[in-house]
């Protein structure tokens, strides 16, 4: 994308990278001027002049996926990993589950898994692909509790 593209993305609060460093930069507009924000001095808000800024090789960055919020208390105490298929579906895996054309499997010889019902279902808005959660570890180290 041009720098005239990236100057209406950025207005539009879209995140910008640029291919020159790999880093990412954002633009926003502050009391009528645009500063750019990123690179090494990512926490300092630099004048964005649109004539001075690099044209060409600017691309949008898409958002990382969200995480699932889980209720790991409305699972099975064996329940390690919660995983949705691409219908909706969530099952919950003793487990680690792979990816099997529209659906998370796993070995059945070593594997308890159960639909998830749907009032104790996860709350997530991103690909089903990447849904995959474990369960957070509740071990504490000796001699810290």
């Amino acid at each position: 994308m041009n720098r005239i593209e990236a100057q209406k993305a950025a207005s539009e609060g879209k995140r910008l990278r640029h291919s020159s460093n790999n880093k990412d930069f954002w633009v926003e507009l502050i009391n009528g001027v645009f500063r750019i924000f990123g690179g090494p001095n990512a926490a300092v808000a630099n004048p964005y002049n649109p004539s001075k800024i690099y044209d060409g090789g600017w691309e949008i960055v898409k958002p990382e996926p969200e995480t699932p919020v889980v209720d790991w208390d409305a699972l099975p105490a064996w329940a390690e990993w919660v995983a949705m298929d691409e219908d909706g579906e969530w099952w919950w895996y003793t487990h680690e589950p792979g990816l099997a054309g529209s659906s998370w499997l796993a070995d059945w010889d070593m594997v308890d898994a159960g639909t998830i019902p749907g009032k104790y279902r996860q709350t997530y808005d991103g690909p089903w692909e990447q849904s995959l959660t474990r369960r957070p570890s509740t071990l504490v180290a000796k001699g810290t509790g």
